[in-house]
């Protein structure tokens, strides 16, 4: 699912950082689901045009108010 992926390149297109919304299911303790979406952060950077990208940085949140914790399906 890519429909929620922003990417933003700097003006000499050496460093680009990227945004995509995920989705997956979180499990309490009950072994109920309950939805545990975010987003995920990407930056890469190369050296010159023509070189591969690396990436530099990875952040992977959750959003506001979903718990911390998920203990598998059951």
């Amino acid at each position: 699912m890519t429909d929620t992926l922003y990417i933003q390149i700097s003006p000499d297109r050496l460093l680009a950082n990227s945004i995509l919304v995920w989705v997956s299911t979180g499990y309490k303790k009950n072994g109920s689901s309950f939805k545990r979406n975010g987003r995920a952060t990407v930056t890469l950077k190369r050296i010159n045009i023509n070189d591969a990208w690396k990436c530099i940085h990875t952040h992977f949140s959750l959003n506001r108010g979903i718990p911390q914790k998920s203990y598998g399906g059951i």
